[in-house]
């Protein structure tokens, strides 16, 4: 489903609903389907770490520990200094006693094949935790945006929330990260007044775990399920460097509702985007974006007296993502309302360090259409501009392969750019276990 469809869709429900409490999740397509396609693990290892994955592959099926006593089994990616900052209503969805009882309840219900799934019996012996494989899911990100709609005179006012997180296995004793995936999760709901900090808090509970079939918990078990562990891998591959250009940046400080408050969140969010696209589109796994990739350090915090700090392997292949800057341009009009493109416009770079190789320098941009009906009031152009930045990676995802060449062909003008597409797919071909 495209953008214009899925606004469409959404207008249409509105106006068919009762606008007097949150309603039900509406299903976008284009989001479910990279959800859905997410649950093979990316296979890596990262050493050095601190708490958090799986232990090297066996051939036998190997013990794996989901451990709730004290703070274990959820975490937040991150200092714990920055997790009001960073996730202000996850933060406290997670402490209601039954967000930890239904996350359980789901770890319990799961049938791994590739491993034996070990709840709650792992003890504080130090030979236990030589051995120990342990699984979490870790919190990486929460955006919230709002629009308004006039419904036969009436406002309304639909509230978009997502949520991103991982499931994480790490070898505890090792301090080794071995294997993680991606899971995301989008709610949206109408309200007949504008959302307060209560409604707020309802959508990301009924994102996280409360609404039926469609939360980030079940996601979090259905991703496990499916789970194989790791044998080892050669060669790595990690979005190393994000930055946001200044004109960028004025998009983002102009549009709040894209839920990019500070430059840390839209560094993460640019990075998981790209880092979903890539693993579950080209099936090509990355290393988790650390927000100290500088240093290769990536924390985790799972409260203020359990926090680690992971030593992140060096990648064989750094990518960098500038976020050049945001646009939007009159489309079509019509009596029942307007359409309008909302594009974004990225350049990446692809490199081997070691080897000063070049595989990608490349400008791309992607557009998306949203259909605006007269009926609606204000328009939240920050989620047009992230939808379109979704949709670029997405398609460039694709085209590694050689494919979408169409889209390809508007998407940049770059002179050599399928040689480098090409290119580019040869060397994250080698990071795939």
């Amino acid at each position: 489903m495209g953008e214009s469809e899925a606004t469409e869709n959404t207008n249409k429900y509105i106006q068919k609903g009762n606008p007097s409490k949150l309603m039900p999740k509406i299903n976008r397509c284009c989001r479910a389907s990279l959800i859905s396609n997410t649950n093979r693990l990316k296979r890596f290892i990262i050493a050095g770490a601190t708490s958090f994955f799986i232990c090297a592959g066996t051939a036998q099926a190997a013990d794996v520990y989901y451990v709730t006593e004290n703070g274990g089994g959820f975490g937040f990616a991150g200092k714990y200094s920055d997790i009001s900052k960073l996730y202000p209503l996850a933060e406290k969805s997670v402490a209601l006693p039954e967000f930890r009882s239904d996350l359980l309840n789901h770890v319990q219900q799961t049938n791994p094949s590739g491993y034996d799934l070990k709840i709650n019996t792992l003890s504080n012996n130090a030979d236990s935790y030589a051995k120990s494989i342990v699984l979490d899911m870790v919190l990486d990100g929460e955006t919230v945006s709002i629009e308004r709609y006039d419904v036969d005179g009436t406002p309304v006012y639909k509230l978009d929330i997502l949520l991103h997180a991982e499931a994480i296995f790490f070898d505890y004793a090792k301090k080794t990260i071995l294997t993680t995936v991606p899971i995301s999760e989008e709610y949206i709901g109408t309200v007949d007044h504008h959302p307060s900090m209560s409604d707020e808090q309802e959508a990301v509970n009924q994102a996280l775990f409360e609404n039926p079939g469609n939360n980030l918990v079940e996601r979090f078990a259905a991703s496990i399920s499916t789970a194989d562990l790791p044998k080892g891998i050669i060669k790595f591959a990690q979005v190393t460097k994000v930055t946001i250009a200044p004109r960028a940046q004025a998009s983002i400080t102009n549009h709040p509702e894209m839920g990019w408050s500070n430059r840390q969140m839209s560094n993460n969010a640019v990075a998981n985007e790209f880092s979903s696209a890539v693993d579950s589109i080209a099936g090509i796994p990355l290393e988790p974006y650390a927000i100290d990739s500088a240093t290769g350090q990536m924390a985790v915090a799972f409260s203020n007296t359990s926090a680690y700090s992971f030593t992140l392997p060096t990648p064989s292949y750094h990518i960098h993502i500038t976020v050049d800057g945001f646009k939007n341009v009159p489309y079509q009009s019509s009596v029942a309302g307007y359409s309008q493109i909302y594009g974004a416009f990225v350049h990446i770079k692809v490199v081997d360090p070691l080897l000063n190789d070049v595989y990608m320098d490349a400008a791309f941009k992607n557009g998306v259409v949203k259909i605006i009906p007269k009926t609606q009031v204000t328009v939240a152009t920050g989620p047009a501009y992230q939808a379109a930045l979704r949709g670029l990676f997405i398609k460039l995802a694709k085209a590694l392969n050689g494919s979408n060449g169409k889209w390809v062909a508007s998407a940049s003008s770059t002179p050599g750019i399928k040689r480098m597409l090409s290119n580019t797919n040869n060397a994250l071909e080698s990071c795939k276990q």
